[in-house]
């Protein structure tokens, strides 16, 4: 009714901080409901729109789904049988992480209610309806463009892209010596995971003085020896 405020729905994720409140109309469909929820359905920013690496493949565990973050995006990448799947971590239902869930029949299956989507994102089944495999487009879950190559799962950014508009777009950042290296020694890569942003690693990257004294005794690298770095044209 007129002057009457709409009612507020407290919502939470788990791991994700304190719940936040969102007023909702009492006439709002599900869709504008649900358009609110999960931060990885709403518009990208223009970084995502490139491809980066979020894993390492070898000896990654095909049986289960692996959670991942991605500029600020909490995704899942899993196998279907045929290729690795990468998917907004959050269920299309009730926004369950999907990472929590188990990979059954090439599905990837929440663990809430048990929700199993294909490698395209879609809504394969669902156990409590009463035409399971009759789920619409609305149970679909947000899902990126992979590759695999040079031992790493590579995740275009963006879910809104089609895969011809991400090959288009940009190669992927291999060097032919990096390919090279991963395909004699396909297990010589590592993973660590940091807690700092992409920004802070560049300049520690790019910063040569700190190197004798953080990696002192590492390829005959010495603290005595740190001084003026040695700068060529």
């Amino acid at each position: 009714p007129p002057g009457v405020p709409p009612p507020a729905t407290l919502t939470s994720r788990s791991g994700a901080g304190p719940p936040t409140v969102r007023m909702i109309a009492a006439d709002a469909s599900a869709a504008e409901v649900s358009s609110d929820a999960p931060a990885q359905l709403r518009p990208q920013h223009e970084l995502a729109k490139a491809w980066w690496p979020v894993i390492l493949t070898h000896g990654l565990d095909r049986s289960r789904p692996h959670p991942v973050q991605l500029l600020g995006q909490s995704l899942v990448v899993w196998h279907d049988g045929a290729a690795w799947r990468c998917f907004a971590d959050a269920c299309a239902h009730r926004f369950a992480p999907l990472s929590e869930g188990r990979v059954e029949g090439g599905c990837l299956q929440c663990s809430y209610h048990g929700w199993s989507f294909d490698g395209g994102g879609g809504c394969a089944r669902v156990p409590q309806a009463q035409q399971p495999h009759a789920a619409g487009e609305r149970a679909r879950v947000g899902a990126f463009q992979t590759r695999e190559e040079a031992g790493m799962l590579w995740v275009w950014g963006d879910a809104a892209s089609t895969a011809a508009e991400a090959e288009a777009a940009l190669p992927l950042p291999l060097s032919p010596l990096l390919r090279q290296l991963c395909e004699r020694s396909p297990a010589a890569g590592f993973q660590r995971d940091l807690p700092y942003g992409y920004e802070l690693l560049g300049e520690n990257l790019l910063d040569v003085s700190h190197l004798p004294f953080s990696h002192h005794g590492v390829g005959g690298l010495a603290r005595e020896a740190g001084g003026v770095p040695e700068v060529r044209p």
